[in-house]
Parts: structure tokens; C-alpha cells; sequence
């Protein structure tokens, strides 16, 4: 498989303060000195949304639409948003006018089509190198899936473009908007395999996603980040104590403790980011415990 397939290698260069690894896709991990596979993902968020169905009542068919689903959430999806050269510095100039020219009225130089074209033609990055076989894999996936899966897949390449967009000219993508991708819609499609969407899960999914904005904004050395995590863990236990569900938010409650105290102190590169990598096991046992126990 070529492309954005293939496993990146690490990007010194990266305009990102912080590890890079948060929220990254499994499928496109740096190895850093925690494990990658001890890290918050898509692929941990749809185990996450597929534990709405207990795991004892699971069966080959079941397994089946998970694993169909961590696929299509982790390596085909990251495709569409993940590159670790997003934010890198244009390097090529422009095309000129007569090479943007084609030889019908709707590739004129000044034409829509023939403007998208020139800017894919000289994006350096090479962030569109894998999308028609991921674009023909997640329509394969998603229309096994069912339709949940296919408007998912929607989404997330309507969200990848316009996560493209707004970091060809180096700004880093925004939190809200990783968050989402590599949590909260993830999360929902693990829910879709196994069980009708239901607005407990959803809630659920909004509020790890919204404490993952919370990380990304410490992760992309943002003001008053510490305030959107101590948010994000606030919702998710509220969410949870409101559900009546006591153990899991005070399970949760202790898996916060840690990424709370290591951020508390860590005033930034490198010691956030160290910070960062301690935390996401912690993060980890947080989402499954959220979404594997029911009391």
C-alpha cells in the first residue's frame, strides 16, 4: 500500500510544542518512550464505544464488525487527517498560470476546479498522497458496516479536508477539531457495530473528546490549556455520576489524579511533553472504565 498508508517517519521538524503522538493513530505511531499502543487513539476509542455492548455477549460476528471498525477508524480514517508534514512550510512555488491551463472551459486558469487541481499538484506535504485507496477501503468498510458507518466516513472526510486546509500554511490544527476526530467520532462508530446510537453514547463520546481537547490544547502549548482538562475531566465524571453510575466516575476520578497532578507541575516543552507521554495510560484506563463498567 503506498502513500499515507505507510508508516511516516518521526518529524523533528514538526511545528507541534509538544508530543506529537497525541491522538495520533495507532497505525501512524512514533515510538517514543511510553508504548504508542498505551495511548489515547482512534483505535482505543472504538473499544471503547464497541464495549456499549458488554464484551460476554459478543460473538464471531461481532468480533467480526470491531475489528471491520478498527480499521476502517485507525489506519483508512487517520489517512484523511493524520500527517505528521500537515503543518510543514510550503516549499514549492506556485504553478504558473500556463501550467494551470487545461483544454476545457471548466479547467480554466481561473476556474475552481483548475485552482484545486494547481494546489494539489504543488501541496509538498504530500498529505492527499493515500486518499483514493483510502477513499475506496472506507467505502468498502462503510458499506459493510451499515449506513451509521457511512455517514461517519462522511464526516470525517468532510473534517479532513477542512483540517487540510487550515494547516497547509503551518497553523496547527484545532484542538476541537483533532479531538473529534481522533476520539469523539471514533467512539461513535465503535457504538454503531455493535448497538443502536443512543444519547448516553454520544454524551460519553462528546465528553472524553471534549478532555482530549483539553490535552491537545496543553499538547499545542496553548494558554490556560491546564482549565480545558480540569474541564474535560469535570464533564466526564459529572456525565457519569448523572447516569448512576458511582463506580466508573470514581474509578475514573483516580485515573484523573495523575494526569492532573503531572500537568499541574510541568511548565511546558520539554517537561509537558514528557508529561504528556506519562499521562496517556492513564488517560487510557480512564476511557475504558468510562465506557466498560455499568455502576
Amino acid at each position: 500500500m503506498t502513500g499515507q498508508l505507510s508508516t511516516p517517519p518521526h518529524d523533528t521538524a514538526s511545528s507541534t510544542p509538544a508530543s506529537p503522538s497525541v491522538g495520533q493513530p495507532l497505525f501512524y505511531a512514533t515510538f517514543q518512550p511510553v508504548m504508542p499502543w498505551l495511548r489515547i487513539g482512534p483505535a482505543w476509542a472504538v473499544i471503547a464505544g464497541a464495549l456499549s455492548l458488554p464484551v460476554g455477549e459478543w460473538d464471531g460476528a461481532v468480533v467480526l464488525r470491531v475489528l471491520a471498525a478498527l480499521l476502517l477508524a485507525d489506519p483508512i480514517w487517520g489517512t484523511f487527517w493524520h500527517s505528521p508534514a500537515l503543518t510543514a512550510p510550503a516549499a514549492t512555488p506556485p504553478a504558473t498560470r500556463d501550467a494551470q491551463r487545461g483544454p476545457l472551459p471548466f479547467t480554466a486558469a481561473d476556474s475552481p476546479a483548475a485552482r484545486l487541481t494547481a494546489w494539489l499538484q504543488r501541496e509538498p506535504t504530500g498529505a492527499v498522497a493515500g486518499w483514493p485507496v483510502a477513499l475506496l477501503l472506507a467505502l468498502v468498510l462503510s458499506l459493510a458496516l451499515g449506513p451509521p458507518a457511512l455517514g461517519l466516513t462522511v464526516v470525517v472526510i468532510g473534517l479532513g479536508l477542512l483540517r487540510l486546509v487550515w494547516t497547509h500554511h503551518g497553523r496547527p490544527a484545532p484542538a476541537l477539531l483533532d479531538a473529534s476526530l481522533a476520539v469523539g467520532l471514533p467512539w461513535l462508530v465503535g457504538v454503531t457495530v455493535v448497538v443502536p446510537l443512543s444519547p448516553p453514547a454520544v454524551l460519553l463520546a462528546a465528553a472524553f473528546a471534549l478532555l482530549m481537547w483539553g490535552v491537545l490544547r496543553f499538547a499545542q502549548g496553548r494558554p490556560h490549556a491546564r482549565a480545558g482538562i480540569i474541564l474535560g475531566q469535570a464533564a466526564l465524571l459529572a456525565l457519569l455520576v448523572g447516569q448512576g453510575r458511582p463506580l466508573a466516575a470514581g474509578l475514573v476520578a483516580a485515573c484523573c489524579l495523575a494526569p492532573w497532578w503531572l500537568l499541574a507541575w510541568s511548565p511546558g516543552t520539554p517537561a509537558g511533553s514528557r508529561a504528556l507521554r506519562a499521562i496517556q495510560p492513564w488517560l487510557l484506563a480512564a476511557l475504558l472504565l468510562s465506557a466498560g463498567i455499568r455502576s
